[in-house]
């Protein structure tokens, strides 16, 4: 039985043994089939290159000998352009003496002195600003001895003063009346002296009417309440409506003296004054004409006459002659403002110069009729006027 039951165990395990032989090999054989049939993904296909041009090297660039650079050279400065000077033009007007006691004013162009025109017996001209007329004090002429209004061809046409001591007569400048000085015409605080007048036009006081009638009254330039008195001479009318003038402090004691500024419009027919304003200090200043906001004026405060100019407030001083050792004066400006003449003895006789307003050198333009065409005593060449027209 024994045996019986060890071939059977036996025969148990070697059956075992073959099913599971037979197994792995039946489960080996299903592994390799599933490999066998299973679908593997196809990756996208690569594109193959194509092939590129193989890029030809640079050459190396051939070293260049480089020589060196010449020093340069610092440029020389020039010297800054002068500006062109304005042209000079128009027509000028100035007194010559006669020797007969009696100034004759002569009318020349500007800039060579030809003779336009002459005008006996008349001193002080003064061009309204259009050139087409002046004013000129009659002396010793056959038409007057007062303010006389004239053409630019030395025509008188008619007298505009009622004074034969007006002096100085000089325009407003829209030429509608005039300012002037006289010595003798009112009795004043300390008797006759040399007050300032503005007439209501451009006729004698005479042939007005009211107020305009009345000038020694009515017409003379005051101080506040007209307490004290204004003396002065040598009036000029300014672009600014103020009246320009030789003078001192008279309401106040006298003792500051120049030139003096006071509203045009202070006398007595309308306002009750106005105090002046010295704008220029100097006993010696004498105001010759007024244009473009400017002032032209003389001076000896160093120890000659010389020409000068300066705004109608008193700035900006130039002195145009710049002559030491001479007499220079009777400034007049040109209607643009741009230049002044002058007369000058710096050559020994007398004679025209101009020099521009901004400042320069001045230059000859032609002698005066005869070497000393002046008066002597009131008629002295600082009393005199110099007038430039268009």
């Amino acid at each position: 039985d024994a045996a019986l039951v060890s071939g059977a165990l036996a025969t148990v395990q070697a059956a075992t043994v073959e099913a599971a032989t037979a197994a792995a090999i039946v489960a080996e054989t299903a592994t390799a089939e599933a490999l066998a049939n299973a679908t593997s993904t196809p990756l996208p296909p690569t594109e193959t290159p194509q092939p590129t041009d193989t890029p030809t090297p640079a050459s190396t660039p051939t070293p260049v000998s480089v020589a060196p650079a010449a020093p340069t050279n610092t440029p020389v400065p020039t010297d800054t352009p002068v500006p062109a000077r304005p042209p000079i033009s128009g027509k000028l007007a100035f007194a010559v003496d006669n020797g007969a006691i009696r100034y004759d004013t002569y009318i020349v162009t500007m800039p060579d002195g030809e003779l336009l025109a002459k005008i006996d017996g008349a001193r002080q001209p003064n061009f309204r600003l259009d050139g087409q007329k002046l004013l000129v004090n009659g002396e010793g002429g056959s038409f007057g001895e007062n303010v006389f209004e004239a053409s630019a061809n030395g025509n008188i046409e008619k007298p505009v003063s009622g004074s034969p001591t007006d002096l100085f007569p000089f325009y407003k400048p829209d030429g509608t009346t005039l300012a002037y000085s006289n010595p003798q015409l009112v009795y004043g605080s300390v008797g006759y002296e040399s007050y300032l007048f503005v007439q209501c036009g451009l006729r004698p006081p005479n042939q007005e009417s009211d107020k305009c009638a009345a000038i020694a009254d009515f017409g003379i330039i005051i101080p506040p309440g007209a307490i004290g008195d204004i003396i002065g001479s040598h009036p000029v009318w300014t672009t600014s409506d103020l009246l320009a003038y030789r003078g001192c402090n008279t309401w106040a004691g006298g003792g500051s003296c120049g030139i003096y500024v006071v509203g045009s419009w202070a006398v007595k027919r309308t306002s009750a004054g106005e105090l002046p304003r010295k704008i220029l200090d100097g006993g010696s200043l004498h105001p010759t004409d007024a244009k473009a906001g400017l002032i032209a004026y003389q001076s000896r405060e160093s120890g000659d006459w010389e020409a000068f100019i300066a705004t109608d407030s008193g700035a900006g001083v130039v002195n145009v002659s710049n002559s030491p050792g001479s007499d220079d004066g009777l400034g007049t400006l040109s209607p643009d403002g741009r230049w002044v003449a002058f007369a000058s003895n710096r050559d020994g006789g007398w004679a025209i110069y101009v020099a521009p307003t901004s400042g320069g050198p001045a230059e000859k333009l032609f002698d005066f009729p005869k070497p000393n065409p002046w008066g002597t005593g009131p008629r002295e060449w600082i009393n005199e006027r110099i007038s430039w027209g268009p």
